[in-house]
């Protein structure tokens, strides 16, 4: 009698009710082909498209997924199909995180100039002040509210109007 051949080489993977409640073990990206990449993922029935890094982190985020899932209890846990779905979840916030392309960096340069310079200077200048060999000017410190210029409850602040400003930079 002939064995059915399999597509794992010499590598019999045997499945039986006792390996579904024990932990996926951590993977060597780096040792296995893409082909390999995919056939862990065919077997959990995941998705095996895209390119190889999507591959890798599809599958790092499955094992998580499915290993934090066995530590709950058993009346806890999610069903396999809910893991999918928060594996497809967490795949659309990632994608959706992708940097913004800039098309024309020349033109984006002229657009933001001035935005440019300021941070430029605003740099050259706490370099400069964070360099220099001086006590810390007493302005630019915290300065703790004293009790004698906190209103008691039911009385009206006497120093309405005086220099007690907050300036948020936009």
């Amino acid at each position: 009698m002939q064995k059915p051949k399999s597509k794992t080489k010499g590598k019999q993977r045997y499945h039986s009710d006792s390996d579904e409640e024990s932990p996926l073990p951590k993977v060597s990206y780096a040792t296995l082909k893409e082909r390999q990449i995919k056939e862990l993922l065919q077997e959990h029935s995941l998705p095996a498209t895209g390119d190889r890094n999507q591959l890798e982190q599809r599958h790092q985020k499955w094992v998580m997924l499915y290993n934090a899932n066995l530590d709950r209890s058993a009346t806890n846990r999610k069903t396999k199909a809910a893991l999918r779905t928060e594996l497809k979840k967490w795949e659309e916030t990632i994608s959706k995180r992708k940097k913004t392309v800039i098309p024309d960096a020349k033109q984006h340069v002229k657009q933001h100039k001035s935005e440019f310079d300021r941070l430029v200077n605003l740099a050259r200048g706490s370099k400069q002040a964070s360099s220099s060999p001086g006590p810390i000017p007493v302005s630019d410190s915290p300065q703790p509210v004293s009790p004698s210029r906190t209103p008691n409850p039911g009385q009206r602040s006497t120093s309405e109007g005086s220099d007690d400003v907050i300036v948020i930079d936009k």
